[in-house]
């Protein structure tokens, strides 16, 4: 059975159960602490700090991350509806991530790289269809292209 926890930085505490939405945590860093795999956080308010994600199956949702997410040795994460702002690096996946899905209503703001391959360019990502999206899919073409180069040397 999935759970979900509820983030909430101005009224969260972090000493709330945090899968009550009348008592939702007050960053992401605890909720994703209490995390299982194929649980999801849910992002109330505007957070700022850097989400660091490292279970499986775990969903990102909600409102605004100041700070961008970084995915480490996690598979089959999802990110949805929501605005990463105020980053250098709006998502880094390592190496030993796979099948990250970012869905199509991700958008980035005030970000120097929207999505960054922090391993060795061995992402399995899933990205939807809006503009934003297209371009984060031209940055990974233009990636896997320079890799097909390397090993055609």
């Amino acid at each position: 059975m999935s759970t979900t926890y509820f983030v909430d930085s101005v009224d969260g505490l972090e000493s709330n159960v945090g899968y009550d939405i009348d008592h939702p945590v007050a960053t992401a860093a605890r909720a994703l602490a209490l995390c299982v795999a194929g649980d999801t956080v849910y992002l109330l308010t505007s957070i700022t700090e850097v989400v660091t994600i490292v279970k499986d199956r775990i969903t990102l949702v909600g409102a605004i991350v100041n700070g961008g997410i970084v995915i480490s040795n996690a598979d089959n994460v999802t990110i949805t509806s929501l605005l990463i702002a105020n980053a250098t690096t709006g998502i880094s996946i390592d190496a030993n991530c796979d099948s990250t899905k970012i869905g199509s209503d991700v958008y980035f703001s005030n970000v120097t790289t929207d999505l960054a391959d922090s391993g060795t360019n061995t992402l399995d990502v899933r990205i939807g269809t809006t503009e934003v999206a297209a371009a984060v899919r031209v940055e990974l073409a233009n990636e896997l292209a320079v890799i097909i180069n390397e090993l055609l040397r």
